[in-house]
């Protein structure tokens, strides 16, 4: 069962970086083969939104002289045929790329790297997928004696247990799509309306986030009309 307090804020996260950054970034990154056959596109993917990207989600560390080795490193995937996979919702492409990844391109396994790309291209199967999520799934599931040992840093594995978490909390989950309609419709909006699934993962993706951490570094509310509030200087 869900906590009702922890998932109330998690709802606010999700929509709130799904407004913000989010969509913008999966309307673009979705669209990658298309940008990949036009070299002038593909520059300017790379260097305004690529680079972007891999700061703002903190995996630039992870990768090797991201400046440099930029284009060499969108070349590497292409070969490995991730993006292509990725939006046919292959999930075990992730372990795979990450297991042979050239030490050229990066500090160790890319893993974060490649989770935080494959959601935001394809936020209906991948979910995003880093310690803390690691963490509280494995309390979550010890807690319901699911296993009785630290969920693998295999993504296969991790993307297998949260599916099949979304499946039994479907009931509570659905509930928190009523929230969308507290928000004055725009684009972000109405695509999580049209897209209750992807809604849904996000909102569990933000409930492990959230579930490890102790009240004291939890920066969300479960009331949402300081967040209603706030938005309404974008909107004027």
């Amino acid at each position: 069962m869900l906590d009702s307090e922890l998932i109330q804020i998690a709802t606010n996260e999700a929509i709130y970086w799904w407004k913000r950054d989010e969509y913008y970034y999966h309307k673009v990154f979705s669209n990658f083969e298309i940008i990949n056959e036009d070299s002038e596109q593909l520059e300017f993917f790379g260097n305004y939104l690529f680079k972007s990207f891999t700061k703002q989600y903190s995996v630039s560390r992870t990768l090797k002289n991201i400046d440099k080795n930029l284009f060499n490193l969108i070349d590497y995937l292409n070969t490995k045929e991730y993006f292509t996979n990725v939006i046919a919702g292959n999930k075990s492409i992730i372990d795979e790329v990450a297991n042979n990844f050239p030490n050229y391109l990066s500090n160790g396994k890319p893993i974060s790297f490649l989770r935080k790309l494959a959601f935001l291209i394809n936020p209906l199967q991948f979910s995003l997928f880093d310690t803390l999520a690691r963490n509280s799934l494995s309390e979550i599931l010890k807690e319901e004696k699911s296993i009785h040992r630290a969920v693998k840093k295999s993504y296969t594995e991790f993307i297998n247990f949260i599916d099949d978490k979304l499946d039994k909390n479907n009931v509570t989950l659905n509930k928190q799509i009523n929230k969308l309609d507290n928000f004055n419709i725009c684009c972000e909006i109405e695509f999580l309306k049209d897209n209750p699934l992807i809604f849904k993962r996000r909102v569990y993706d933000k409930y492990l986030w959230l579930y490890s951490q102790n009240d004291k570094n939890r920066r969300g509310q479960s009331e949402v009309r300081a967040q209603l509030e706030i938005w309404k200087y974008y909107e004027r």
